[in-house]
C-alpha cells in the first residue's frame, strides 16, 4: 500500500476543495463552513446543476464546476455520500430562479440524501428534478440498467447536460437531455491491484501478481471476474467489446472514448490502451470524434482503468464539443 500524503484526516475534504478554488482563477468558491463549491459567476435565468458524491475520486465531481459544465458540488467525506444538508446548501447556491437539475451517480446513500434535500429544496420554492447516472454496465444485467452504479461515464453526461444549460433550456428540457446522455453511455473498468483510503491499513480488496479483475467499481469494489492479466491490446478490445455490444454500436456511427486512470495507471499504460481502443473501433468502421485520456474519476491509488464510450447523434456532439471552464475538462482553464 502506498503512503497517502495529507495533514488531518477530519480537514481533508475542506482542503481538497480549498486546492481546487485555488487552481480556479477566481472562477470558483467555497461555501463557508460546509464542503460545497460554487461558480461564482451564475448567469441569472439559467438552470442551475448540481453534482456530487463521495470524496475521493478527484477530479469527480469537484473539478467539473464551471461554465458549461455544473453550477455547484456537493462533497461527502471519503466515499460517503454528502449529507442532506450539504446538498440542500448546493442547490440554493445553484438556483437562480429557473429551477436546479441533481445530478447524481446512482448509489443508494447519494440518492437516498439528494432525495432528502431534493424534497427540503421544493418546501423553499425552489424547482428541482434529479436524473440518476448508471453508466456501468459490470453492476447489473442489461435488463436492470436502472440499478447499475455510476462511474467515470457520469464526466460526459455532465458536460454535454452542462453545455445544454449555456444555451438556456429549460429544467424539464435538461432533464432529458441528461437521460439521453446517460443512455448514450457506458463504462466498464479493470484493475491489477487494489487502491486504500487515508488513513486505512488495509487495501479495498486482495488480487494476486499477474491477475486483473474486471467489472471493478469506484469504491474499491471487487469485478464480476478475475482472470490472468494478458497484454493491453487485449485487455483494450475485451472492454471495447463489452461497450460495442451493449450500445449496439455499427459502422459508421460516431462516439467519444474516455480512458479513465482509475488512480496509478500511468500515461504510458493509458496512451498504449488508447491507441488500440482507436484501432478496434476504427477496424468496426465505428468513427471516434473525440478521444479523451488521463484522470477523470479516480478511485484512490487503485492500479486500473476504465473505458467509457459515448454514441453521438448531432446534439450530443455539439455539447461535448461546447467549451468549458471547469478545471477538470481538458482545456477547461
Amino acid at each position: 500500500m502506498r503512503e497517502k500524503v495529507y495533514n488531518d484526516i477530519d480537514n481533508l475534504v475542506d482542503e481538497v476543495l480549498e486546492g481546487v478554488v485555488c487552481a480556479s482563477k477566481g472562477r470558483l468558491r467555497k461555501l463557508k463552513q460546509t464542503t460545497v463549491i460554487h461558480r461564482t459567476e451564475l448567469p441569472v435565468g439559467r438552470v442551475g446543476i448540481v453534482v456530487g458524491g463521495g470524496s475521493g475520486h478527484e477530479p469527480m465531481f469537484t473539478h467539473y464546476v464551471g461554465q458549461g459544465m455544473a453550477s455547484a458540488c456537493a462533497a461527502g467525506h471519503l466515499f460517503a455520500a454528502p449529507s442532506p444538508d450539504i446538498v440542500l446548501a448546493a442547490t440554493e447556491k445553484a438556483d437562480t430562479g429557473k429551477g436546479v437539475l441533481h445530478l447524481r451517480i446512482n448509489y443508494a446513500g447519494d440518492i437516498m440524501n439528494f432525495d432528502v434535500a431534493s424534497e427540503l429544496a421544493t418546501d423553499l420554492g425552489i424547482s428541482v428534478e434529479s436524473v440518476n447516472i448508471t453508466d456501468d454496465i459490470a453492476s447489473a444485467p442489461a435488463d436492470r440498467a436502472a440499478d447499475r452504479r455510476g462511474i467515470a461515464g457520469a464526466v460526459l453526461v455532465v458536460k454535454a447536460v452542462g453545455a445544454a444549460a449555456e444555451t438556456g433550456a429549460s429544467l424539464s428540457i435538461l432533464a432529458e437531455i441528461a437521460r439521453k446522455a446517460n443512455e448514450a453511455v457506458r463504462s466498464i473498468g479493470v484493475a491489477f491491484g487494489p487502491g486504500s483510503l487515508p488513513g486505512e491499513t488495509r487495501p479495498f480488496f486482495d488480487i494476486k501478481h499477474g491477475e486483473m479483475e474486471i467489472g471493478v467499481g469506484i469504491h474499491g469494489e471487487m469485478g464480476v471476474r478475475r482472470e490472468k492479466k494478458t497484454s493491453a491490446d487485449a485487455i483494450a478490445c475485451l472492454l471495447v467489446k463489452h461497450i460495442v455490444d451493449e450500445l449496439h454500436l455499427s459502422r459508421g456511427d460516431e462516439v467519444v472514448t474516455l480512458v479513465n486512470d482509475l488512480g496509478s495507471m500511468t500515461m504510458q499504460e493509458l496512451a498504449i490502451i488508447n491507441r488500440k481502443v482507436f484501432t478496434c473501433l476504427n477496424d468496426l468502421g465505428i468513427i471516434v470524434h473525440r478521444p479523451f485520456m488521463g484522470n477523470f474519476c479516480s478511485a484512490q491509488d487503485m492500479a486500473g482503468l476504465s473505458l467509457s464510450i459515448m454514441k453521438l447523434d448531432a446534439e450530443l456532439k455539439r455539447y461535448i464539443d461546447a467549451p468549458a471552464t471547469a478545471i477538470g475538462w481538458p482545456g477547461g482553464i
